[in-house]
């Protein structure tokens, strides 16, 4: 298996497993940051922090593009290769904002089947430690992205050190 695709897969086993363990070594009525309402909000709150930081993003690297276009410094090619960049930084941008809506729908999907009763899964505690892993999972994973859309956003905001710098010029007093 390549390193690339090893990736993906350690970022979603790695939240359950260790759902698994805090489910074996903790009390889980104890654990009131998984109640259903509390991961709702927080993804809630998430989808419209991330949303914000779009419509941000999206204005920077529409500035940017324009000052790439405008500056005559710049090669075509390096112009060529921070393009790309930029396209690719939205790529990954949108497929963590899809990542995190997906988080909510789950987090909603779940909030319904916890309180329906099914014969398949009442058996002793198999039920409540089966949502309680699902729902801490998804708060681990809903923390990588927030990490994940940080680090884009960082790596579009060092786009701007393309550009060379200009010289300040110092008048004379």
């Amino acid at each position: 298996m390549k390193k690339d695709h090893l990736k993906p897969v350690l970022i979603l086993c790695t939240p359950i497993v260790l759902s698994v363990l805090v489910s074996i070594f903790f009390d889980l009525k104890n654990i009131s940051i998984i109640k259903i309402d509390f991961l709702i909000q927080f993804l809630g709150i998430l989808l419209g922090f991330i949303f914000t930081i779009l419509a941000f993003i999206y204005s920077m690297t529409e500035s940017i593009k324009n000052q790439l276009v405008n500056n005559d410094n710049i090669s075509d090619e390096a112009k060529t290769k921070q393009f790309e960049l930029i396209d690719n930084l939205h790529d990954e941008l949108k497929d963590g904002t899809k990542f995190v809506f997906i988080l909510f729908c789950l987090s909603i999907f779940f909030c319904f089947l916890e309180n329906i009763n099914l014969p398949i899964i009442t058996i002793g505690k198999t039920k409540t430690i089966l949502l309680f892993v699902v729902k801490l999972s998804i708060l681990f994973l809903s923390l990588y992205s927030i990490y994940d859309i940080m680090e884009i956003m960082f790596k579009i905001s060092k786009v701007t050190a393309v550009f060379p710098k200009k010289k300040q010029g110092g008048g004379e007093r």
